[in-house]
């Protein structure tokens, strides 16, 4: 039995590559995110912000897509800021500045 894969690509706006292919009988679609150049882009907010005090405004974290999309799915302020915080553990690499997790 041969299989059709259709690979969309990748989209170097959101970072996603997108492949659709058919298994038992349903569309399955796999969506890959290519982490690198967050990583990168936190790793340097984090070098450039090292030292600095907490102030208005700071950005903090760099969210997954993924979790971007889980956060827009809250209503409550305080349940989001759970949410972050709680990925921001988790996902230390992604926090762009140190202080945020002291």
């Amino acid at each position: 039995m041969s299989t059709l894969i259709v690979n969309e690509g990748f989209n170097p706006q959101t970072g996603i590559e997108t492949r659709t292919h058919f298994a038992d009988g349903e569309i399955v679609v796999e969506k890959r995110w290519d982490a690198a150049p967050d990583l990168e882009y936190a790793r340097r907010a984090r070098e450039a912000q090292d030292g600095q005090r907490w102030g208005d405004g700071k950005v903090v974290v760099r969210l997954s897509a993924e979790a971007y999309g889980k956060v827009l799915l809250i209503r409550d302020p305080e349940e989001k800021k759970k949410f972050i915080k709680q990925w921001a553990r988790e996902n230390p690499a992604f926090v762009m500045f140190s202080n945020y997790l002291k």
